[in-house]
């Protein structure tokens, strides 16, 4: 499944539930663990090549930050901005590496409207955050600082 899972923790959990007397798998798809970087990546810090990982850091920016994004930019369409949209696959590939994390906190903003598309023209303005940034303690004792 594309995320959001649900709107709301019940639908995911009413999603999995389902699936799981299906029979099937189900699954948000966090591509990035399955790529041959980060895989690769996963192998250094297992076998102990990097030695102690002590700090976990990722940054990623949006291409065109004041143009509309299409249904991204629609909380009633994506759930919420770019948090959901792309630092939960950053999120889900450190705890891929560094296994899972104890406690995280973090905040989100809106900088720009959106109210323009990438032609110049008018459209509905953003409703979600277009800029997250988290701080998280992993299990193992090392940091994470994730900012989009």
């Amino acid at each position: 499944c594309e995320k959001p899972l649900g709107h709301q923790g019940a639908e995911a959990m009413q999603m999995a539930e389902n699936a799981q007397k299906a029979g099937v798998i189900h699954m948000t798809a966090f591509t990035y663990r399955f790529t041959p970087a980060v895989r690769y990546l996963k192998h250094l810090v297992d076998s102990g090549e990097l030695g102690d990982v002590r700090i976990f850091r990722s940054q990623r920016f949006l291409d065109l930050p004041e143009s509309s994004n299409g249904w991204r930019q629609s909380k009633k369409l994506a759930g919420a901005g770019y948090i959901y949209d792309m630092t939960t696959h950053r999120l889900d590939f450190a705890q891929y590496i560094l296994g899972p994390l104890k406690e995280v906190t973090g905040d989100v903003a809106q900088f720009v409207p959106r109210d323009r598309d990438a032609a110049g023209s008018s459209c509905a303005p953003s409703d979600v955050d277009d800029y997250a940034a988290v701080l998280g303690r992993f299990e193992s004792g090392a940091k994470g600082v994730w900012e989009g």
